[in-house]
């Protein structure tokens, strides 16, 4: 038998039964959609993450307490700005290097007030994380050296004080007790990678948010959080063993706890793409449970179709087919069947990946698991039309034709 003649053959059957292949192709249109969605989706979030880890150089790193250092109450278990400023000398040629202090305020300008997440830090913050600044700039270095009363406000501020980025460039705004003039607005939307910021996040020199922060007196001004990234990324070792030993000599702990150590990113981000991966695997399984439905779904109407069909069956040999004729023809029409819901499945399929990737702001992923969609599907109904096709042939023609 002719691929096209089955093909032919195939479509016309579609064509004469309209609704009940519509209500047969309806499961595996939910199912290939859902595993393209699924599937999608799941290698969007895995290539957004490691993208967060290319963005870096793979170089980001920090120091973080061990022992709860910051909550005891001891002067001598706290990283002071002399720790800064040697650890900064210290990996001066390797990595940039930033203090992070955080805490919320109002703002204030000529009447308007505005909530803020105000982050002291230092001028190489912008080299730790993408600072895209949509009017005027970022802090310079001589800026933060000489503690000057600058600062650069978050989207969400800029229009809450001056109706926009462009009037808060030079402005002077009120943050408790001091008057900050207005440098630059950071870009709308905008999220470093994991530095917890917003579009209420505004930054100003550490030395200067040191002098006014309220700080536990039995602790005293200390420096909370120091984030460094490496400017080589194959030198990231060799540049936190230099501040781990740093650490270790300074502020010594116990023999079994370490009071502070050095920490990098790239593993947890690894960690988070290896999970989300076996989520997408799982759930994608989960999703292949309805095409298991649908090709159950298949094998019913085939067979059906194959009880209604008999007498044409038994003129086909009785005129000469073989059994390899008419087994080709009821695999050829189940593939089809299960073809045209595959094809609408891309398409809904497709549909709820867009808007995922549209929400999210991913690079759209589809080609590839598009096609894994259609050959999931035409395996579908090649799997599930075979005890049909092979039932239509093994009837004898004689039996076929008795039948009424």
């Amino acid at each position: 038998m002719r691929v096209t003649e089955g093909l032919r053959e195939a479509f016309d059957t579609v064509r004469h039964n309209k609704l009940r292949t519509a209500l047969t192709i309806l499961s595996i249109v939910i199912g290939v959609a859902s595993v393209i969605a699924v599937m999608a989706i799941g290698i969007m979030g895995r290539r957004a993450i490691m993208g967060d880890l290319a963005a870096l150089g793979g170089a980001l790193y920090w120091i973080e307490s061990q022992d709860g250092g910051s909550d005891d109450g001891r002067r001598d278990q706290h990283l002071r700005i002399e720790h800064l400023e040697a650890i900064s000398a210290l990996v001066g040629d390797t990595s940039w290097v930033s203090p992070t202090l955080r805490g919320d305020t109002e703002l204030r300008f000529h009447g308007r007030q505005a909530p803020a997440a105000l982050f002291g830090v230092g001028a190489e913050y912008a080299e730790l994380w993408p600072l895209p600044v949509q009017a005027g700039r970022f802090l310079e270095p001589q800026e933060v050296r000489q503690r000057r009363k600058v600062i650069v406000l978050g989207d969400r501020v800029a229009h809450a004080l001056f109706d926009g980025p462009e009037r808060a460039v030079g402005s002077v705004v009120g943050a408790g007790g001091l008057q900050l003039q207005v440098v630059g607005v950071m870009a709308a939307d905008f999220r470093a990678a994991g530095d917890g910021s917003d579009d209420r996040t505004c930054y100003l020199p550490h030395g200067l948010y040191r002098s006014i922060y309220r700080w536990d007196p039995a602790v005293g001004p200390h420096v909370p959080a120091i984030t460094l990234r490496a400017r080589d990324s194959a030198r990231l070792g060799e540049s936190m063993a230099l501040v781990q030993q740093f650490l270790d000599r300074v502020l010594p702990g116990s023999p079994s706890v370490r009071p502070f150590v050095v920490a990098t990113d790239q593993a947890r981000l690894e960690t988070e793409a290896e999970v989300l991966r076996v989520i997408t695997l799982i759930v994608t399984l989960v999703a292949g449970i309805s095409l298991l439905v649908g090709g159950l779904g298949i094998m019913n109407i085939m067979l059906v179709s194959v009880s209604e069909r008999t007498v044409e069956i038994g003129l086909r040999k009785a005129v000469g087919a073989r059994d390899g004729d008419i087994l080709g023809q009821f695999l050829i029409e189940s593939m089809v069947i299960c073809l045209l819901g595959g094809v609408c499945g891309v398409v809904l399929g497709f549909g709820g990946t867009l808007a995922v990737a549209l929400a999210l702001g991913w690079n759209l992923i589809l080609p590839e698991v598009a096609a894994v969609g259609l050959g999931v599907a035409v395996a579908t109904g090649l799997f599930f039309g075979v005890y049909p096709a092979a039932k239509a042939a093994r009837l004898p023609p004689v039996v076929a034709l008795s039948r009424n």
